[in-house]
């Protein structure tokens, strides 16, 4: 017997609305993983998700450009 997985599925509402109930009822309903993907703007109501939102967007830069700065130097020296 093969190894199971979890997938994720994403659906507009009314898609799903067509899906037959008995099978929505069976299937889905108690499985549905978020009913809002797009509740950033609810997060950034609340100061401090607003607070550590900016702290990491912030902090995720400063990485990538360091990141871009070392390949960079690891390139010129490897020449």
């Amino acid at each position: 017997m093969g190894a199971s997985k979890d997938l994720f599925i994403r659906m507009r509402e009314e898609e799903y609305m067509q899906i037959p109930e008995d099978i929505r009822q069976v299937h889905l309903r108690d499985k549905i993983y978020s009913t809002s993907v797009n509740d950033f703007d609810v997060l950034m109501q609340d100061d401090v998700y607003k607070n550590l939102h900016k702290t990491y967007k912030e902090t995720k830069t400063h990485l990538e450009e360091r990141a871009f700065q070392i390949r960079e130097n690891n390139r010129k020296n490897s020449k």
